[in-house]
């Protein structure tokens, strides 16, 4: 049986991910990292993956404060005006929901 050999650059919270995905395959995985598993920007909040502490974007409210969010350049959304004819309905369906 041929065993593959590989290396992951980047032992953050995505480098260890990708690591353990293969060791799973049956891989043989070297972990490079300058500094410790998990440091830099994977360390404290920003390594925490944990489905049930994000909030949903269609909550109560989406509705009033969307507007203003779309329009922000550097908002977390952005639509393009030219767009806003085909986004219409899902629109609707999303706040009907939310």
């Amino acid at each position: 049986a041929v065993s593959v050999r590989v290396a992951v650059i980047g032992a953050r919270i995505v480098g260890v991910c990708i690591a353990h995905a293969l060791r799973k395959r049956g891989a043989q995985v070297e972990l490079i990292d300058r500094t410790a598993p998990g440091a830099g920007a994977s360390a404290g909040n920003s390594g925490a993956v944990s489905p049930g502490s994000i909030a949903p974007v269609g909550m109560p409210g989406i509705a009033s404060s969307a507007p203003r969010i779309m329009i922000d350049p550097y908002g977390l959304l952005r639509l393009p005006l030219a767009y806003l004819p085909r986004a219409v309905p899902w629109l609707f369906r999303f706040v009907a929901a939310s």
